[in-house]
């Protein structure tokens, strides 16, 4: 099964959604039976543990070859169900503190699984995008600290409701981001190009007819819903704002090669679809200022 998978067009699309899939079977611990002991409430956290170590060293040998990406693929299925569990069966207001872990692991492996589509002979793990800035890092980094801050000594401020609401933005933003990938076809790249591709068209059907960069778009409004799940109202303010300051800087340079590479047609596109993203203008409109 495993070798006829990888024998099909897209091998690296059923690779992660297997290893994903096989990682998700982590929920299965709960039905086994508890430890004894001094380790009988650990029982769960332990069963969960030995439970990701064992299949992932099972895809890492099926798939040797992408041993990294499958293992990476199975860690994000473990992560996202179990969290999911906790998030499930956890008393309030700890049953939305295990949302955040859920919902990073399945957009990070469909970020893999949509370039794919678009890019399957120029893959590599960083096409997960688990590394992609360091002001992504810090503003998770940030929202993980206040969330155990706020969870601890402030959990008055959860409301629920507000929670739905940033849980809905994250799956919009996601669904947003995935469709502009697959829309872009082979002219989407995770870094800026610097030379023009001969596969690199200009593409504005679809959302990119709304938006310029409607995969920046979503990438926003994930990130925006992502505290206001939490409820953290610090990173609701700077979690936004650090994701709309790295987009303003990656547009004017992005821009500045895409005018190199399609002139005129490309000016003309600015003038017509603005970017989808606040107080974001593009490079054209930047320059005319100065």
């Amino acid at each position: 099964f495993f070798r006829a998978t990888m024998a099909l067009v897209h091998a690296h699309l059923w690779m992660t959604a297997i290893t994903f899939l096989a990682g998700s079977t982590v929920v299965l611990v709960q039905y086994l039976p508890p430890l004894e002991g001094n380790y009988a409430e650990y029982s769960l956290v332990i069963h969960a543990t030995l439970h990701a170590l064992a299949i992932s060293m099972a895809m890492a040998i099926v798939y040797w070859g992408d041993k990294l990406e499958a293992v990476t693929g199975a860690l994000l299925g473990v992560i996202s169900s179990f969290s999911l569990l906790q998030a499930l069966t956890a008393p309030e207001p700890w049953d939305t503190a295990w949302r955040y872990p859920s919902v990073m692991g399945l957009p990070h492996c469909s970020e893999y699984m949509a370039m794919c589509y678009c890019q399957r002979d120029n893959l590599s793990w960083n096409s997960f995008c688990l590394n992609h800035s360091k002001p992504y890092a810090l503003a998770h980094s940030l929202c993980f600290i206040e969330t155990l801050i706020t969870f601890a000594y402030f959990p008055d401020i959860k409301f629920r409701m507000l929670s739905y609401v940033g849980i809905t933005m994250i799956v919009v933003g996601d669904v947003i981001r995935k469709l502009a990938m697959i829309q872009a076809g082979a002219s989407f790249t995770h870094m800026v190009q610097y030379q023009k591709r001969e596969c690199h068209v200009l593409v504005r059907h679809g959302l990119y007819g709304w938006f310029r960069h409607p995969s920046y778009v979503g990438w926003t409004i994930w990130c925006a819903g992502v505290p206001l799940m939490l409820c953290n109202p610090v990173c609701a303010v700077t979690f936004p704002a650090v994701t709309l300051v790295y987009f303003h800087q990656r547009i004017d340079i992005e821009e500045e090669y895409l005018i190199s590479f399609f002139g005129d047609d490309y000016r003309a596109y600015q003038d017509e679809v603005g970017t989808g993203l606040p107080f974001i203008k593009g490079h054209v409109l930047l320059n005319a200022k100065s």
